[in-house]
């Protein structure tokens, strides 16, 4: 076996290994966390009122972590709404949104379900 053939078969061995390229959509980067990020949240359920209402009293009676991150992750959505009106060339979306998703979460600490107001409408203010 001459030195030739033994490249042409190391090469053919290297190709095998290699993983193909992935092409999502025309873009250079394979995996969108926003993309991600949105999958993520539409799985959450959002509230009615009386439900809403409910375990705001829960969390304000008791502390009950369950029922804060119940009233969090049912208002993700308001975040990301807000996030994309405020969205400038130099911020990313992201960056938006975790800061969103705290002012969210100092909402869900400061709201008092007796108001009449529902979440949404007190949370605003806090995400902006």
């Amino acid at each position: 076996m001459n030195d030739e053939t033994k490249f042409e078969l190391d090469q053919s061995d290297q190709e095998k290994s290699l993983v193909p390229a992935v092409r999502t959509k025309g873009s250079l980067v394979p995996l969108d966390p926003f993309s991600a990020y949105m999958q993520e949240v539409r799985k959450y359920p959002t509230l009615s009122e009386e439900e809403e209402k409910e375990l705001a009293i829960l969390y304000k009676e008791s502390g009950d972590l369950g029922a804060a991150y119940k009233l969090t992750t049912a208002n993700l959505m308001l975040v990301i709404k807000i996030a994309m009106t405020f969205k400038r060339e130099w911020q990313t979306l992201m960056d938006l949104v975790q800061e969103g998703n705290i002012g969210l979460m100092k909402a869900v600490k400061n709201f008092a379900p007796f108001r009449g107001v529902r979440l949404s409408a007190y949370a605003t203010w806090w995400i902006k």
